[in-house]
């Protein structure tokens, strides 16, 4: 169990969340929760300027905006205070024999992680998340071997690196949907491996049109690249000023 290192702390340090945490896990005793409607994610840097050619680093801050009470997840027992009836009770599978992807029954739960989703409507991509403009590749929320986000505290993840697939066209692309996702992990009745995601919080609960007129979204515009034209004259007037600076007088 690792204690977040907070960008932010009101009320408590990490080290007193964590020994208090201990304390009450070793007694048998219930960790008082802050609920999920306490967590706040939002996207670190959410505008800004590109090259056509540049690949974009996402950053996401997430608070525990609960005023009193630290949020906890342990990779063993879930969310604290989460009950496994709010669970899922299945996953989507792919069944080679149809070729498409049905709803399995876990049979026993094995435990729990924490990751993140990206949304394949954001016009960084198209639908299917694998053509351009932009690759994505998942980053490392550092957060999966269990963690105790205390009263007022933050903490900064990386979500995942945008890669252009040749030159970006010159306009602007945004994200609107970056949810943090608890993993539940287990087994059908047939030991078949099974994963499905709860999601624990969200950029934007909004609709897609809601969460771009309210600003809650992750942006670049993309620079426009010179015409060569454009770009050969700018040189050639550029080189004339130069030599009429250097002229002797």
């Amino acid at each position: 169990m690792s204690v977040l290192s907070p960008i932010s702390s009101r009320l408590r340090t990490p080290l007193v969340v964590a020994s208090l945490f201990a304390t009450l896990s070793a007694s048998g005793a219930a960790l008082a929760q802050a609920p999920l409607s306490a967590l706040k994610l939002e996207f670190v840097q959410p505008t800004g300027t590109v090259s056509p050619t540049a690949s974009i680093n996402v950053s996401i801050r997430l608070t525990n905006t609960d005023a009193t009470q630290a949020f906890s997840f342990n990779p063993t027992t879930g969310v604290a205070g989460l009950p496994n009836s709010s669970l899922p009770t299945s996953a989507w599978a792919w069944n080679p024999s149809t070729s498409t992807y049905e709803a399995v029954a876990f049979d026993r739960l094995t435990g729990f992680d924490i990751g993140v989703s990206y949304a394949c409507s954001s016009t960084f991509s198209k639908p299917d998340c694998q053509q351009g403009p932009y690759a994505f590749t998942f980053g490392d929320t550092g957060l999966g071997g269990g963690f105790v986000l205390g009263a007022g505290q933050s903490y900064q993840y990386d979500y995942g690196v945008l890669s252009p697939l040749g030159v970006t066209p010159a306009g602007t692309y945004s994200i609107f949907s970056a949810p943090l996702v608890l993993k539940v992990l287990g087994f059908s009745a047939d030991n078949q491996p099974l994963t499905a995601l709860y999601e624990l919080s969200n950029t934007c609960q909004a609709s897609t049109a809601d969460c771009l007129a309210s600003g809650l979204v992750f942006s670049r515009t993309v620079s426009a690249v010179p015409e060569p034209t454009n770009a050969a004259l700018f040189g050639l007037g550029l080189a004339a000023v130069l030599a009429v600076r250097r002229r002797p007088r």
